[in-house]
């Protein structure tokens, strides 16, 4: 479940979401020793950005293992190792 203040992650590019995750982590960092009270809402707004960053690793990952599957079924590697 997603945070209120939390923006549209999706429209974000992966640079301003790893901004984002830096930019609070900092805040956060403040927090604890200023107003420690205010961490739990933070916290749930960090979880937000870290699993879209999840997500789209995961998506990468997926991309890249799907493309190395199509391309070993093209004989890539027939070439390479002959049993």
């Amino acid at each position: 479940m997603s945070h209120p203040l939390t923006p549209n992650l999706y429209e974000m590019t992966e640079e301003d979401l790893d901004n984002k995750i830096k930019d609070l982590t900092q805040k956060m960092n403040f927090a604890y020793r200023a107003t420690p009270h205010i961490i739990p809402q933070m916290q749930n707004i960090m979880e937000d950005y870290r699993e879209e960053r999840m997500r789209r690793d995961r998506e990468k990952m997926e991309k890249a293992m799907q493309q190395a599957g199509e391309d070993a079924g093209k004989g890539k590697w027939d070439d390479i190792i002959d049993i």
